[in-house]
């Protein structure tokens, strides 16, 4: 036996009897060796607010969800995404940014180190470069580069994430949106 836990998509002016219907029929099919019959507890259709993104119907239906089997559904905006120039330029941006965080991140400190050895902060060891294929120390898991090095690498992370937050905004800003229905069912297999 497994918990299942799906999400559907439906546009807003959907008839809620005829996804109840459906959800019903599909569980039935997907639990039928089980001789379930549908969902054990009907839809909650929570209409008061209608969330910006998937993601932000996502994590209020986590926030809502009152366990044991609760199928929830909540309205979102569903964005076309209209990529105009401005916006590839700017997916564009971001996307390099990412690679030059990437290739920060993946600096091997003991390419870098002259000396035969490298000492780990945390607990001491003393580790012969030439053999550290990784960043972090082999017996405390901590991370082996010096100061400069993660802050180098935070900023990089820092500029390609404000990169990407402006590429969102800017299709937040000019796309045209829908309200969709996100619902969330619980069942057993």
């Amino acid at each position: 036996m497994s918990h299942n836990i799906e999400h559907f998509e439906y546009p807003q002016n959907v008839s809620k009897q005829d996804v109840e219907k459906e959800l019903n029929s599909y569980i039935a099919h997907e639990d039928w060796q089980e001789g379930c019959s549908g969902l054990y507890h009907p839809i909650r259709w929570l209409d008061d607010k209608v969330y910006d993104t998937y993601n932000d119907a996502c994590e209020a239906i986590n926030r809502l969800d009152k366990g044991w089997y609760d199928n929830i559904a909540v309205q979102y905006y569903e964005r076309e995404t209209k990529a105009d120039d401005k916006y590839k330029e700017l997916e564009k941006k971001s996307d390099e940014l990412y690679k030059e965080f990437d290739r920060r991140d993946k600096l091997l400190y003991s390419d870098f180190v002259i000396s035969n050895s490298i000492g780990c902060k945390k607990c001491g060891s003393r580790l012969a470069s030439k053999w550290l294929r990784s960043n972090f120390c082999p017996v405390c898991k901590n991370d082996l580069r010096p100061e400069h090095m993660l802050k180098s690498v935070e900023a990089a992370k820092a500029k390609a994430n404000r990169a990407r937050k402006a590429a969102a905004d800017y299709l937040v800003k000019v796309a045209k949106k829908r309200i969709m229905w996100l619902v969330k069912i619980e069942y057993h297999t």
